[in-house]
Protein backbone atom coordinates (compact mmCIF):
# COMPACT_ATOMS: atom_id res chain seq x y z
CA UNK A 1 0.00 0.00 0.00
CA UNK A 2 1.34 3.44 -0.92
CA UNK A 3 1.42 5.96 1.90
CA UNK A 4 2.39 9.57 1.40
CA UNK A 5 5.85 9.95 3.01
CA UNK A 6 5.00 13.27 4.63
CA UNK A 7 1.57 12.21 5.93
CA UNK A 8 0.92 12.79 9.63
CA UNK A 9 1.52 9.70 11.79
CA UNK A 10 -2.15 9.44 12.83
CA UNK A 11 -3.26 9.48 9.19
CA UNK A 12 -0.73 6.76 8.31
CA UNK A 13 -2.01 4.61 11.18
CA UNK A 14 -5.62 5.11 10.10
CA UNK A 15 -4.78 4.22 6.49
CA UNK A 16 -3.03 1.05 7.63
CA UNK A 17 -5.98 0.03 9.83
CA UNK A 18 -8.46 0.56 6.99
CA UNK A 19 -6.28 -1.35 4.51
CA UNK A 20 -5.87 -4.22 6.97
CA UNK A 21 -9.62 -4.40 7.63
CA UNK A 22 -10.51 -4.43 3.95
CA UNK A 23 -7.80 -6.74 2.59
CA UNK A 24 -7.63 -9.41 5.28
CA UNK A 25 -8.57 -12.93 4.13
CA UNK A 26 -12.23 -13.40 3.29
CA UNK A 27 -12.71 -16.10 5.92
CA UNK A 28 -11.73 -13.56 8.57
CA UNK A 29 -14.90 -11.51 8.74
CA UNK A 30 -14.51 -7.78 8.93
CA UNK A 31 -16.83 -6.03 11.31
CA UNK A 32 -18.58 -2.74 11.44
CA UNK A 33 -18.47 -0.19 8.69
CA UNK A 34 -15.73 -2.02 6.74
CA UNK A 35 -17.61 -5.30 6.27
CA UNK A 36 -19.16 -4.26 2.96
CA UNK A 37 -15.84 -2.90 1.63
CA UNK A 38 -14.09 -6.12 2.71
CA UNK A 39 -16.64 -8.26 0.89
CA UNK A 40 -16.60 -6.10 -2.23
CA UNK A 41 -12.78 -6.14 -2.33
CA UNK A 42 -12.76 -9.94 -2.46
CA UNK A 43 -15.65 -10.19 -4.92
CA UNK A 44 -13.83 -7.82 -7.25
CA UNK A 45 -10.66 -9.91 -7.06
CA UNK A 46 -12.66 -13.08 -7.76
CA UNK A 47 -14.32 -11.41 -10.75
CA UNK A 48 -10.97 -10.32 -12.17
CA UNK A 49 -9.50 -13.81 -11.90
CA UNK A 50 -12.66 -15.33 -13.40
CA UNK A 51 -12.31 -13.01 -16.40
CA UNK A 52 -8.62 -13.85 -16.82
CA UNK A 53 -9.11 -17.63 -16.51
CA UNK A 54 -12.49 -18.39 -18.12
CA UNK A 55 -11.67 -21.99 -19.07
CA UNK A 56 -10.48 -22.82 -15.55
CA UNK A 57 -13.74 -21.36 -14.20
CA UNK A 58 -15.64 -23.74 -16.49
CA UNK A 59 -13.76 -26.69 -14.99
CA UNK A 60 -14.85 -25.74 -11.45
CA UNK A 61 -17.92 -23.52 -11.60
CA UNK A 62 -17.91 -20.08 -9.97
CA UNK A 63 -18.28 -21.12 -6.34
CA UNK A 64 -15.63 -23.85 -6.32
CA UNK A 65 -13.27 -21.70 -8.40
CA UNK A 66 -13.55 -18.93 -5.80
CA UNK A 67 -13.24 -21.29 -2.82
CA UNK A 68 -10.50 -23.66 -3.97
CA UNK A 69 -8.46 -21.44 -6.29
CA UNK A 70 -9.15 -17.68 -6.19
CA UNK A 71 -9.30 -17.12 -2.44
CA UNK A 72 -6.21 -19.22 -1.62
CA UNK A 73 -4.33 -17.65 -4.54
CA UNK A 74 -5.04 -14.06 -3.48
CA UNK A 75 -4.41 -14.93 0.17
CA UNK A 76 -0.94 -16.24 -0.71
CA UNK A 77 -0.27 -13.77 -3.54
CA UNK A 78 -1.99 -10.53 -2.52
CA UNK A 79 -2.28 -7.85 -5.20
CA UNK A 80 0.71 -5.52 -5.31
CA UNK A 81 -0.12 -3.57 -8.45
CA UNK A 82 -2.89 -1.33 -9.71
CA UNK A 83 -2.63 -2.87 -13.22
CA UNK A 84 -5.55 -5.32 -13.29
CA UNK A 85 -4.14 -7.65 -16.01
CA UNK A 86 -1.17 -8.41 -13.72
CA UNK A 87 -3.29 -9.60 -10.79
CA UNK A 88 -3.56 -13.14 -12.14
CA UNK A 89 -0.24 -13.49 -13.92
CA UNK A 90 1.23 -15.77 -11.22
CA UNK A 91 -1.87 -17.95 -11.06
CA UNK A 92 -0.56 -20.83 -13.24
CA UNK A 93 2.62 -20.95 -11.16
CA UNK A 94 0.51 -20.94 -7.98
CA UNK A 95 -1.59 -23.84 -9.33
CA UNK A 96 1.60 -25.80 -10.08
CA UNK A 97 2.98 -25.21 -6.58
CA UNK A 98 -0.05 -25.23 -4.28
CA UNK A 99 -3.04 -26.92 -5.92
CA UNK A 100 -2.70 -30.58 -5.00
CA UNK A 101 -5.74 -32.41 -6.34
CA UNK A 102 -5.52 -35.30 -8.81
CA UNK A 103 -6.58 -33.06 -11.72
CA UNK A 104 -3.66 -30.71 -11.07
CA UNK A 105 -1.93 -31.32 -14.44
CA UNK A 106 -5.06 -30.50 -16.43
CA UNK A 107 -5.94 -27.47 -14.29
CA UNK A 108 -2.38 -26.19 -14.61
CA UNK A 109 -2.30 -26.66 -18.40
CA UNK A 110 -5.68 -24.94 -18.85
CA UNK A 111 -4.49 -22.09 -16.60
CA UNK A 112 -1.34 -21.73 -18.74
CA UNK A 113 -3.39 -21.52 -21.93
CA UNK A 114 -5.84 -19.02 -20.38
CA UNK A 115 -2.86 -17.00 -19.15
CA UNK A 116 -1.26 -16.97 -22.60
CA UNK A 117 -4.45 -15.52 -24.07
CA UNK A 118 -4.53 -12.82 -21.40
CA UNK A 119 -0.83 -11.95 -21.53
CA UNK A 120 -0.51 -11.90 -25.33
CA UNK A 121 -3.31 -9.37 -25.37
CA UNK A 122 -1.14 -6.99 -23.34
CA UNK A 123 2.39 -8.12 -24.15
CA UNK A 124 4.56 -9.87 -26.67
CA UNK A 125 3.42 -11.35 -29.96
CA UNK A 126 4.68 -14.91 -29.40
CA UNK A 127 5.47 -17.35 -26.60
CA UNK A 128 6.11 -21.07 -26.29
CA UNK A 129 4.46 -23.62 -23.98
CA UNK A 130 5.23 -27.28 -23.37
CA UNK A 131 1.93 -29.20 -23.44
CA UNK A 132 0.83 -32.83 -23.26
CA UNK A 133 -2.44 -32.34 -25.13
CA UNK A 134 -4.24 -29.89 -27.39
CA UNK A 135 -5.37 -27.59 -24.60
CA UNK A 136 -6.04 -24.77 -27.07
CA UNK A 137 -8.80 -26.78 -28.74
CA UNK A 138 -10.03 -27.95 -25.32
CA UNK A 139 -10.25 -24.32 -24.16
CA UNK A 140 -12.14 -23.32 -27.30
CA UNK A 141 -14.69 -26.07 -26.68
CA UNK A 142 -15.08 -25.09 -23.02
CA UNK A 143 -15.70 -21.46 -23.93
CA UNK A 144 -18.49 -22.36 -26.37
CA UNK A 145 -20.84 -22.79 -23.40
CA UNK A 146 -21.49 -20.79 -20.23
CA UNK A 147 -20.05 -21.88 -16.89
CA UNK A 148 -23.39 -23.34 -15.74
CA UNK A 149 -23.55 -25.71 -18.73
CA UNK A 150 -20.48 -27.61 -17.53
CA UNK A 151 -22.01 -28.37 -14.12
CA UNK A 152 -23.99 -31.22 -15.71
CA UNK A 153 -22.35 -31.79 -19.10
CA UNK A 154 -19.35 -33.99 -19.79
CA UNK A 155 -16.16 -32.13 -20.58
CA UNK A 156 -14.85 -32.33 -24.15
CA UNK A 157 -12.34 -35.06 -24.89
CA UNK A 158 -8.71 -34.04 -24.76
CA UNK A 159 -6.49 -34.88 -27.70
CA UNK A 160 -3.35 -36.19 -25.98
CA UNK A 161 0.00 -35.97 -27.76
CA UNK A 162 2.23 -39.08 -27.80
CA UNK A 163 4.92 -36.99 -26.06
CA UNK A 164 5.02 -33.46 -24.68
CA UNK A 165 5.24 -30.85 -27.43
CA UNK A 166 6.55 -27.35 -27.55
CA UNK A 167 3.68 -25.23 -28.83
CA UNK A 168 4.36 -21.76 -30.15
CA UNK A 169 1.55 -19.33 -29.51
CA UNK A 170 1.22 -16.10 -31.43
CA UNK A 171 -1.13 -13.18 -31.72
CA UNK A 172 -2.54 -12.51 -35.19
CA UNK A 173 -5.17 -10.18 -36.57
CA UNK A 174 -7.66 -13.07 -36.30
CA UNK A 175 -6.88 -13.81 -32.65
CA UNK A 176 -4.47 -15.98 -30.73
CA UNK A 177 -3.39 -19.30 -32.23
CA UNK A 178 -1.13 -22.12 -31.10
CA UNK A 179 0.82 -24.39 -33.39
CA UNK A 180 3.52 -27.00 -33.19
CA UNK A 181 6.57 -25.71 -35.07
CA UNK A 182 8.08 -29.19 -35.42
Amino acid sequence: MFIEPVAPRKLVELQQQVATAITKPLREKSSGSFELYHQQYWWRLFGILQEQYPAVVRLFGYSDFNTFLAEPYFTQCPPNTWFIPYLGRKFPQWVAEFYNEEDKDIVHAVALVDNVHEQLFYGTDTTTLELEADFFRFREQLLQHPVEYWQTAEFPALDWFPVKRLVTVCRTEDGIIGFNPG
